[in-house]
């Protein structure tokens, strides 16, 4: 099968999540707080057009992020508001707290992701590259924006 899949993370690649930052920095994380103000993320307008472009061209754009499904509604809804082609969006069960490169490594091993279709993946989180390019053995991009 020719490969024709580009996997493009969403926080920090997709969508900029500066804004949710302080969250993160609190002694207890309120992770439902966190990712409701994802619906006030800005768009990333280079990985965006980049992502356009894969799909122009006929490739197939496949987003998949740590996020968890109980914003599943609010993520599909921001990704078409700003113009995010996907023909399939991965993310985690509301309960779990597993880290996203444990998912995406296990998406892309076990399913539902069919690797031999994979051409590359964008991603901004040095451990999800790093995890990726060495367990998964896939072409990652690290996603690096400007200060």
């Amino acid at each position: 099968m020719t490969p024709n899949i580009v996997l493009f993370d969403i926080d920090n690649t997709l969508a900029d999540m500066d804004h949710r930052l302080h969250y993160l920095e609190r002694a207890e994380i309120d992770w439902d707080e966190f990712e409701d103000q994802a619906v006030y993320d800005l768009p990333i307008p280079q990985t965006i057009v980049t992502a356009q472009a894969f799909n122009v061209a006929g490739k197939q754009v496949w987003c998949w992020t740590g996020r968890r499904e109980r914003i599943r509604a609010l993520t599909e809804a921001w990704l078409k508001k700003h113009g995010v082609p996907f023909a399939q969006l991965l993310m985690k069960p509301t309960d779990s707290q597993s880290p996203a490169e444990l998912w995406k490594l296990r998406w892309l091993n076990e399913s539902p992701i069919p690797k031999d279709r994979v051409i590359c993946a964008y991603d901004d989180d040095p451990r999800v590259v790093k995890v990726l390019r060495e367990q998964g053995k896939i072409l990652v991009n690290k996603v690096v924006r400007p200060e």
